[in-house]
């Protein structure tokens, strides 16, 4: 679902640009917004953290699969990686 800059939620997951951890290049990444609903309505900025299918650092990762989700569904069971955290720009 496609979202203006004002709309979105703490908690929604959607697709964004994220750089490389070396600053080279980036990539369209999936990413679960953690600032709050109220912040995301008066700031320029999203607070989110990264999702990836590959689990990496276990004790700093929250596994998600489709049943955590209320809209749309995973490939296969995800992970929600608490240990890379990004301030990104709205569009």
């Amino acid at each position: 679902m496609q979202k203006n800059s004002s709309s979105y939620e703490e908690g929604d997951m959607v697709i964004l640009e994220l750089p490389f951890t070396n600053m080279v290049g980036k990539k369209l990444r999936p990413v679960v917004v953690l600032s709050s609903s109220e912040l995301n309505l008066v700031s320029a900025d999203l607070i989110v953290a990264k999702i990836s299918s590959s689990e990496h650092l276990p004790d700093f990762e929250v596994e998600i699969t489709s049943s955590d989700i209320e809209e749309g569904k995973l490939k296969k069971t995800s992970y929600i990686h608490c240990h890379s955290i990004f301030t990104v720009e709205k569009i």
